[in-house]
């Protein structure tokens, strides 16, 4: 599985963990994010974009942070902590 489907996966299970925590159903929780029940069902099988996942998280009142990043290339690596 490439990065960006682990990303994918893991920000469908953000949603979903937190949609589950606020009591929220997909069809609710696509009202507050003002989007369709589809497009939740679709994040939840991590099938979305970044943006998207964000839209549904904001509504919650959840925000996403991102920490750190890493990217490499050939046999160097370098890492960025993004603060927080």
């Amino acid at each position: 599985m490439n990065q960006s489907k682990r990303l994918e996966k893991k920000l469908a299970s953000f949603v979903k963990s937190a949609r589950k925590y606020e009591n929220l159903t997909q069809v609710q929780l696509a009202k507050k994010a003002k989007t369709k029940q589809e497009g939740i069902s679709r994040i939840e099988k991590g099938e979305c974009s970044v943006e998207l996942a964000e839209k549904c998280l904001n509504a919650m009142g959840y925000e996403l942070i991102f920490h750190h990043v890493s990217f490499r290339k050939g046999n160097t690596t370098r890492s960025h902590f993004l603060g927080y």
